[in-house]
Parts: structure tokens; C-alpha cells; sequence
């Protein structure tokens, strides 16, 4: 038996993931496995995926009906794959949800919420006030979580969460 039961997809336009692309490939045969490769950082479709069937004729029905063909506005591009040309486990990864996705973006930006550069820019910003009433500009900052939890800096609201 072929083991050529997988496709890859070129040009994926954005709206068809996942879900809408098992329910439009089940047409062809049993769908197996659907994979769209995402971003890590944003987890944005990077706009290619592949499909895994039960048989390799209905792989190859799919591949040669769906290569070329205009969906929803980009011309999609498809090619029966073996198995083993697929990166191992490619088809086993998991979705790691919108909890993951907040875990990493709190990892990327957690240098961004360090204290001793919240001071920095509260000092700038005390320091660009006192310039502007020198130059009779009224200023007024919103400061949020205020890293010196004092009030100098004249007209400003303190917001805790």
C-alpha cells in the first residue's frame, strides 16, 4: 500500500482554517488529519498546510482537483506528499489555544514591564512636565501602575489593576 495519503496546500487564504478546511476536504474521502502551519509568535496562518486522507487515490483526486484552483481570490496550490517527506510528528502537534498564545506574548514583552524601566520613562516623563510649565504648556500624563506610588508629578491619576 502508497503511502501518499497527504497533501500539502500552498497559498491558503486567510478564513480558511482548520475547521472549514476538514469539512471541505471530507467531500473527497475520510479526512484524517488537518494541519495548518502558524505563526509561533502570533499564531497567524503562514499560509500553507497539509492534509492527511485514510486512502492515497483519494489524496491524489483531491491534490489533482483542487491544484489551480481560484479560492477566494488566490489560486491555491496542492501536491500529493509520501509521508515520509513530512517533517516527523508534523501531523501529531497540537493546538495550544489562545492560553498559550497569551503566555507568549507575556514572555515577549516582559522586559517591556520591568520596573527599573518603568521608573526611567515615569522620570522622563516628570522631566519633559517640568520643560513644558517652564515654557507655560499645560501637560497633563496619565500614569498607570505608577512604579514610585507617589503623586509629584502635578495633575495625575494613579490606576491600579
Amino acid at each position: 500500500m502508497s503511502t501518499k495519503t497527504v497533501i500539502k496546500l500552498n497559498n491558503i487564504p486567510h478564513g480558511f482554517y482548520e475547521k472549514q478546511m476538514k469539512k471541505y476536504f471530507s467531500q473527497f474521502g475520510k479526512v484524517k488529519t488537518v494541519l495548518l502551519v502558524r505563526s509561533r509568535k502570533t499564531h497567524n496562518s503562514r499560509g500553507f498546510g497539509f492534509v492527511e486522507f485514510e486512502l492515497p487515490q483519494v489524496a491524489r483526486a483531491a491534490a489533482e482537483a483542487m491544484h489551480n484552483y481560484l479560492f477566494f481570490n488566490t489560486v491555491l496550490k496542492c501536491r500529493q506528499m509520501d509521508k515520509d517527506e513530512l517533517p516527523r510528528d508534523l501531523l501529531q502537534t497540537k493546538f495550544k489555544g489562545p492560553n498559550g498564545l497569551q503566555k507568549q506574548k507575556m514572555a515577549h514583552n516582559k522586559d517591556k514591564r520591568d520596573l527599573s524601566t518603568m521608573v526611567k520613562h515615569l522620570k522622563n516623563i516628570q522631566k519633559v512636565e517640568k520643560i513644558l510649565k517652564g515654557m507655560d504648556i499645560e501637560f497633563s500624563c496619565r500614569i498607570i501602575n505608577n512604579p514610585l506610588k507617589t503623586n509629584n508629578v502635578s495633575n495625575q491619576e494613579e490606576i491600579c489593576y
